[in-house]
């Protein structure tokens, strides 16, 4: 397996003044960054990629086990990831609560988040993405630092989009 292409983020943005006699007219912003990944296991490489759009009913969770047996790839190949070196998670806009992701007590992937009882609260129509190029990436220990929560908010069923790139060696 391999993996290639382009991830990145970017800000383009003009800002104009509320006041019409404020001498300058307008700010641009333009604040990007590009991650071109080639296939393989070193600094800006990846051989895996995961994603899916999942629904969870009200109140409930899961814990996406990163190196476990239970995440296929598109061709149907289990995935155990060793290396993540990206995450990247759409709550959709057609929800009506708000999702929780991270907290997944003593085995959790925390890459990022900087504790295991840290979390991000993404409402309807937010979204997140971490990455980190580095060869290094973020581990992933196997029954230790493998385990991914995202919980919806009790009220109704909640549906996201996630992607997880990174590296099975």
């Amino acid at each position: 397996m391999g993996v290639s292409g382009q991830v990145g983020f970017h800000a383009l943005l003009t800002h104009t003044p509320l006041d019409p006699d404020y001498a300058v007219a307008a700010f641009p912003l333009n604040f990007s960054s590009n991650w071109d990944i080639t296939s393989g296991v070193g600094a800006n490489q990846a051989d895996e990629v995961w994603f899916d759009t999942r629904t969870l009913t009200t109140g409930a969770n899961e814990d996406l086990d990163f190196s476990g047996t239970t995440l296929q790839n598109a061709f149907g190949v289990n995935i155990a990831f060793v290396k993540v070196n990206g995450i990247f998670i759409l709550a959709l806009s057609t929800n009506t609560t708000n999702l929780t992701v991270g907290a997944a007590a003593a085995t959790q992937f925390s890459a990022g988040f900087g504790a295991v009882t840290h979390t991000w609260i993404l409402k309807p129509g937010d979204w997140i993405a971490a990455a980190t190029p580095a060869a290094a990436g973020w581990t992933v220990g196997a029954g230790a630092t493998d385990l991914f929560r995202v919980t919806n908010a009790a009220g109704a069923s909640a549906s996201y989009k996630i992607a997880v790139i990174g590296r099975r060696s």
